[in-house]
């Protein structure tokens, strides 16, 4: 990623149902994937916080994650529209907030297998 006077942004969306938890008052997911250089580097102390957030509202949560830049090229897959689920981990939601500190991404989905 160039430092220079102008950077550049590349960003991913994914609109979709939530599936899980099952019986949330929240059906539908809008996941943002933001590069980020510098990622793939162990961050100072080893130990990573979050590497993005929740913001709930109505019947409706939006994620916004980021990811390193270098392997954004590889979601590109997503608009090939083989991306199947969007697995996000993080902490209880507190007042329509939280940290998100874990995003897999798969082409296969079993509902069995969730």
């Amino acid at each position: 990623m160039d430092s220079g006077c102008y950077c550049e942004i590349a960003l991913l969306t994914f609109p979709g149902s939530l599936l899980r938890p099952e019986n949330s008052k929240y059906r539908t997911a809008f996941v943002t994937l933001s590069g980020k250089a510098g990622m793939i580097e162990e961050p100072e102390g080893g130990k990573l916080e979050a590497i993005g957030s929740f913001q709930a509202r109505g019947d409706e949560i939006n994620a916004y994650i980021f990811v390193p830049f270098e392997r954004l090229s590889q979601l590109n897959v997503a608009q090939s529209g083989a991306v199947q689920v969007l697995n996000v981990i993080g902490t209880k939601l507190r007042y329509g907030s939280g940290l998100i500190r874990s995003l897999s991404v798969d082409t296969q989905f079993d509902e069995e297998d969730w």
